[in-house]
């Protein structure tokens, strides 16, 4: 069992009975991983929504309520990895780096992207995923956003939408 606390101070925890089943989450996709942990979660029969929630938080899920709810898959447990939300495919996508050939990258034009540069740069997978969505995150850096700021942009010659 691996245990932390949240920003908020909240507990919390995940559970991989071996070592290697983590290193197996972490290899597959984050899509996958919430499917998997969904479906688990539904073949325990939970009695309605949120019972449903509860399995998935005690599976190490953060739940996000508001217009819609969410599922977060906590980076800070050990896992090296990579979300391919809104923010980075926004961000890798052909009118900001450039690394896909549509407005926002796919999947695994994300995981590719940022797996490279960790390789590249040395920092793990989930620390590029954290600055590049800090950056684009409305109420956190606030720079790359749906409107982005180009002229606080650190970046901005590599960019297209700054050209």
């Amino acid at each position: 069992m691996y245990r932390w606390r949240t920003s908020t101070g909240k507990r919390e925890c995940i559970y991989a009975p071996t070592l290697d089943e983590l290193r197996e989450k972490e290899d597959k996709s984050y899509r996958e991983n919430i499917r998997e942990a969904i479906d688990k979660a539904l073949s325990q029969k939970p009695r309605d929504f949120e019972a449903l929630l509860q399995l998935l938080m005690n599976d190490g899920y953060e739940v996000k309520r508001g217009k819609h709810t969410a599922l977060r898959y906590p980076g800070n447990v050990g896992i090296d990895g990579s979300k391919p939300d809104t923010h980075l495919r926004r961000f890798f996508g052909a009118d900001r780096i450039g690394v896909s050939m549509n407005s926002e990258a796919t999947e695994e034009e994300v995981i590719s992207a940022v797996e490279s540069i960790s390789n590249e740069g040395g920092y793990t997978k989930f620390e590029i995923d954290y600055l590049i969505w800090a950056y684009c995150a409305s109420g956190k850096g606030e720079v790359c956003t749906a409107s982005p700021v180009c002229n606080r942009c650190v970046i901005r010659e590599y960019c297209n939408k700054c050209k």
